[in-house]
């Protein structure tokens, strides 16, 4: 179902119940009062259906709340698969720059705005799409473990607030995967979706991106004060490495390239795996998946013989 922005229902939609007990994906873009109205109106819908919802324009987070509460009773009927797999998706609009200081009668620039996603999945995916539920958009009936799915425009600063009405109104209790490949985060959101995921075993990062240093800082903060590891499986996604261009900044000063990014992430957290093992605490396991198969891209080379010695890290 896909109805314009503008679109809004009448009296007539607001009472009415269409019971659907055979349906198997419901995917809805328009209005959040829209979304919501149209959740609402669909009843019986069995516990395996999967329902994805793209929304824009937020700009009231109670809404979401109740989206969020719509989206996690369905989740939690009788027939719903369990959600193993938490994807997140986070794309902030860049700020607008101003030459001079606007005069009395200036239009304003719009505020900032952010594309969030969350998607609820019945088991992780190793190989990810261009967006955080891109394939399922396009194509509902493709298979996949997607379940679970909202898309939204929402105003910046209010994310971690429209994140955690979500995380704790899902059933994620046995969660034990978070996805962060489309996600560019900072500590506090970190840190809720820690908060909210109590069974979470192992994160998927991009070992070039900069969610590799916010992750390592809430690691050394658990270990530090919480005298635990908070996660001990790490799996870096070397996907995109090579594949992202190389921007410089705006004085043409030259930037590392994703290869180098992602080598010095990768030593990073082989550093961080020796503190947590002298500590008592150490990782499972850190993992490479997604490597391109020329050595010169990949991020630790072939080795012969006997392989790696690891030991100079404990």
């Amino acid at each position: 179902i896909a109805l314009p922005p503008s679109f809004h229902p009448d009296l007539a939609l607001s009472s009415a119940r269409a019971p659907l007990p055979h349906l198997n994906a419901l995917v809805i873009q328009t209005n959040t009062e829209a979304c919501l109205k149209l959740l609402d109106t669909f009843t019986d819908l069995p516990g395996s259906a999967k329902i994805l919802v793209t929304t824009t324009n937020i700009s009231d987070p109670y809404s979401m709340s109740a989206m969020a509460t719509l989206m996690g009773e369905h989740a939690s009927s009788e027939g719903a698969p369990l959600l193993r797999s938490i994807v997140i998706g986070l794309d902030r609009s860049p700020p607008q720059i101003i030459d001079d200081e606007p005069e009395v009668g200036d239009v304003q620039p719009p505020p900032a705005r952010s594309r969030l996603a969350i998607l609820g999945q019945r088991y992780s995916q190793r190989l990810k799409s261009a967006g955080p539920y891109r394939r399922t958009l396009e194509d509902e009936h493709e298979v996949d473990s997607s379940y679970m799915g909202i898309l939204a425009d929402v105003g910046a600063g209010t994310e971690n607030e429209i994140l955690q009405s979500f995380l704790q109104s899902w059933p994620l209790d046995q969660a034990t995967h978070l996805d962060l490949r489309t996600a560019t985060i900072n500590l506090t959101l970190l840190g809720t979706l820690l908060a909210n995921l109590p069974a979470m075993t192992t994160i998927l990062v991009r070992p070039e991106s900069a969610n590799v240093g916010v992750l390592l800082e809430i690691l050394h903060l658990y270990m530090r004060e919480c005298g635990r590891c908070a996660v001990p499986n790490i799996i870096f996604d070397a996907m995109d490495v090579n594949n992202h261009p190389i921007r410089n900044g705006f004085d043409d000063t030259p930037r590392p390239s994703t290869t180098t990014l992602a080598r010095q992430n990768l030593m990073r957290m082989l550093l961080y795996c020796g503190e947590t093992a002298r500590a008592g605490l150490p990782l499972r396991t850190i993992e490479i998946i997604n490597e391109p198969y020329e050595s010169r891209h990949r991020l630790i080379d072939r080795v012969s013989g006997a392989g790696t010695d690891w030991g100079e890290l404990y």
